[in-house]
């Protein structure tokens, strides 16, 4: 039933803006336009819905950092489309990175976790609340402007969108598996054991992001009783901090530790699909380092090479798992060359210094791997010669 709302709500008011598309180009002129002067108009109406919504989004990303500044978060970095503004102790540098699907993002540390609480109401409201302020201002200049002329039906138009983006974020659902603001406002109001998995996962991707290693967050994970949170694993929270988990283990080479896992929390249905994904790509390097090369053709199926290739792009995680199918794999040194010189001009336009060190260490392990075959094959065509 919560799907078929959702997806009602999202045709709803997609139905909505399309109308309202319609309307800005104007049903009396549609009269007198050629086939092509229609499709050029919905066209440029769609591109300017495009820049519209990448605006607003940017606004409401910028209302978590104004809200976040005021509840005592740090800034991290600040990203509009591809382009992104990071701060690393006291320099601020561009660098470049995208998620599909995002017009921009704001990262933020979160203040200290005292006496099992830390603020986060202001912090995550802050999209909505200057989501809300913009929709407010736009439904005034409509009222001034009015609707008879170009210029304020395209500010309609953006006032419909503004209202879809917080109507989606205000109303507690998952989009995909993935609570929304008012989700987890409402949802870690409730159970203090996820309000500090949800701090803790905002504070390691703070000291991984100016350069620190899992191995340097401040966690025991050894201490971490994987088969209890599993129980809890319904938690966005819980799922993220087992992912981080799997992570650690992998950058300490803990191979089996890590594939164990892996296989675990696959096997969880109320692991979100995202996540899923990640932990297969995961469960593919681990075949790979562990010489199980006959599970890793089984693992690589065509829908996880399809969310590989839409996140290669962008991830040097992903260009690490390639080199390491290309050269250890497919044993195919020309594609692990392209791959290896891919993610080194990767690593300098990411903005996540940490990741950087714990994916060039794992380079140097497919490396040190394939010396070790090499050598190997080396030894054992000498024997045959001897033979």
């Amino acid at each position: 039933m919560k799907k078929i709302l959702q997806s009602g709500l999202s045709l709803a008011i997609g139905a909505v803006l399309g109308i309202v598309m319609l309307w800005v180009i104007g049903f009396d002129n549609m009269d007198r336009m050629n086939f092509w002067q229609y499709i050029l108009a919905f066209g440029l109406i769609g591109v300017g819905t495009y820049f519209i919504l990448i605006f607003t989004t940017i606004i409401h990303e910028a209302g978590h950092l104004v809200c976040g500044l005021m509840s005592g978060y740090g800034f991290l970095s600040f990203r509009v489309l591809s382009f992104t503004f990071c701060k690393y102790e006291d320099k601020f540098k561009i660098k470049r990175f995208t998620i599909p699907g995002t017009g921009g993002q704001c990262l933020m540390a979160p203040p200290e976790y005292n006496d099992g609480n830390f603020k986060y109401k202001l912090y995550l409201a802050g999209g909505n609340i200057a989501t809300f302020i913009l929709l407010a201002i736009e439904v005034m200049l409509v009222a001034v402007i009015g609707i008879d002329v170009f210029i304020g039906r395209i500010v309609l138009l953006a006032a419909v969108i503004s209202l879809y983006l917080l109507l989606l974020n205000a109303i507690p659902m998952k989009l995909g598996g993935i609570a929304n603001d008012a989700f987890d406002i409402k949802s870690l109001g409730k159970n203090p054991e996820h309000k500090k998995e949800f701090w803790l996962s905002l504070d390691v991707n703070a000291k991984t992001n100016q350069g620190a290693l899992l191995s340097q967050v401040g966690i025991d994970f050894d201490a971490i009783d994987d088969d209890e949170l599993i129980k809890e694993i319904d938690g966005i929270a819980i799922q993220i901090k087992l992912n981080i988990k799997v992570n650690y283990l992998i950058s300490e080479k803990r191979f089996e530790e890590a594939y164990t896992l892996c296989k675990k929390l696959l096997d969880e249905k109320a692991v979100i699909e995202l996540y899923k994904y990640e932990l297969r790509c995961d469960k593919m390097f681990l075949e790979i380092v562990l010489g199980k090369e006959g599970k890793v053709k089984k693992t690589y199926s065509d829908d996880l090479k399809q969310y590989i290739n839409r996140t290669h792009k962008y991830m040097i995680t992903r260009m690490r798992l390639m080199y390491a199918y290309y050269l250890l794999v497919e044993k195919d040194n020309e594609k692990a060359l392209k791959e290896k010189e891919t993610f080194e001009k990767a690593c300098l336009r990411y903005p996540d210094l940490g990741e950087i060190k714990n994916e060039k260490a794992l380079m140097e392990y497919i490396d040190s791997i394939h010396k070790m075959n090499m050598e190997a094959d080396t030894g054992e065509e000498n024997v045959e010669k001897e033979a």
